[in-house]
């Protein structure tokens, strides 16, 4: 019909608005700063805060954390929106199934970066135990000389990759910075990497080692001591989550698998009709995929929180 036509063209119309609105400040931002440097601090530094959090999450996530890596990011969930709106479309899809659908689509893509985060926060902190060690060890090592320390302490996280990467990244950018708010930012790294309690008492030690100098050896003996006592706890957590996971992923799918077996068996239902009914069926089709979009974000969300992070 001509409305839904209209409709699918104002919702357009305001989502593109809403976008330049949005990005508009950044983007002409982006288109000067692109003559007058390509350093990246000051890329980041001029960033609006919208285009500065995706970067976070991306750095956190993937590693990328350039304003470039922002705008590619969302490029990719416009264009995903795009693609599915006209694919929908084409096909005939009613008014709501296209609303669904192309605002659904980047918020599944978003909330795959957000699991990945969840992911490299949850082995990150289970790695800070070996990190406070090592750096408490070098801490002493060094006469107290929190600089010297850190880089120490990456050359000796060898086995831990996560917090190596972490303490490499703070270590590097230790030695640049200018002000107590750049210091400030940069040991936030370490609470933004792992998002935990204990994160953000090591990042104020770290803090108060290199800009005030004060002597932090009993704070990282107490982190030390809490994280030890903290590993004891989880262990017995990893075995209870461990009984939910063997029946997540053992028991239910044997009750889907044996309940098909026996409509087949007993109910005189054939396998080629299964079949018709279910993926050659507009219905039975539309049915399945939205059990399997389900099952997908039912996957995700056991995923998310079948390890927990390594906190008080």
């Amino acid at each position: 019909m001509w409305y839904e036509t209209l409709i699918r063209q104002v919702l357009w119309g305001l989502l593109f608005t809403g976008i330049w609105f949005m990005f508009y400040e950044d983007f002409i931002r982006l288109f000067k700063e692109k003559f007058l440097s390509k350093r990246a601090k000051i890329e980041k530094k001029r960033a609006g805060p919208f285009i500065s959090k995706i970067q976070q999450l991306l750095g956190i996530a993937f590693g990328q954390s350039s304003i470039g890596a922002a705008y590619r990011f969302i490029a990719i969930l416009v264009s995903v929106s795009i693609i599915t709106f006209t694919t929908l479309h084409a096909s005939g899809a009613s008014l709501n199934e296209l609303l669904l659908w192309t605002l659904g689509t980047p918020v599944l893509i978003f909330a795959f970066v957000l699991y990945r985060i969840r992911a490299m926060q949850v082995k990150t902190s289970n790695e800070g135990k070996y990190m406070i060690d090592e750096l408490l060890n070098n801490y002493r090592i060094h006469h107290k000389n929190i600089s010297e320390a850190v880089d120490q302490t990456v050359i000796g996280l060898k086995n831990y990759p996560h917090v190596k990467s972490l303490m490499a990244n703070v270590a590097l950018e230790m030695k640049d910075y200018r002000n107590a708010e750049e210091l400030r930012e940069v040991v936030n790294r370490i609470n933004y990497k792992i998002n935990t309690k204990w994160a953000v008492l090591l990042s104020n030690l770290i803090y108060a080692a290199v800009y005030e100098g004060d002597d932090i050896t009993e704070g990282l003996i107490d982190l030390s001591k809490d994280l030890a006592e903290l590993d004891q706890v989880n262990e017995k957590n990893r075995q209870i989550n461990l009984e939910g996971t063997i029946m997540i992923c053992w028991f239910i799918p044997g009750i889907i698998i044996g309940g098909l077996i026996m409509i087949l068996k007993y109910a005189d239902f054939t396998l080629a009709k299964y079949i018709e009914y279910q993926f050659l069926n507009e219905i039975g089709f539309r049915m399945f995929f939205y059990s399997l979009i389900a099952v997908a974000i039912s996957g995700l969300t056991f995923l998310n929180f079948r390890n927990e992070k390594n906190d008080f």
